[in-house]
């Protein structure tokens, strides 16, 4: 995982070196592809949940899981256009300069934080874990 975590901290430091547009145009195409991600995660069901909030989550009523199913479809159709802009503009160059057509990473010994694991999912690269 320290790999990883590196990799993260050069891409945000080389994000932090730019101009002030430069930094706009990503913070606003990181939230676009953060709902994203959140939203794919739970029409796949692979929703991050909180400890502390599994039994409820566990409980919840059909309509309840229809009614964020739909949020999370429509979110998605409305947001998917920005994040194919951002795309190309942003997490295209992330994956260039790990060298352009890295399908998968793997990582083992330990789990690798949240925010890793969202950055690399915006990305567009899938990380493997086994520990």
């Amino acid at each position: 995982p320290r790999l990883y975590e590196n990799l993260y901290d050069g891409v945000m430091t080389k994000f932090a070196a730019g101009s002030a547009a430069q930094k706009s145009v990503i913070a606003f195409f990181t939230k676009v592809a953060m709902a994203v991600v959140g939203a794919r995660r739970v029409l796949s069901n692979r929703a991050v949940i909180a400890p502390q909030d599994a039994d409820a989550h566990m409980r919840r009523s059909t309509a309840r899981v229809l009614v964020s199913s739909a949020a999370a479809m429509l979110l998605t159709v409305l947001l998917t256009p920005l994040a194919a802009v951002g795309d190309k503009l942003v997490w295209s160059k992330v994956r260039t300069g790990l060298g352009g057509r890295v399908k998968c990473l793997i990582s083992g010994g330990s789990k690798l934080p949240n925010y890793l694991d969202d950055f690399y999912e915006m990305t567009g690269l899938n990380i493997i874990v086994g520990y």
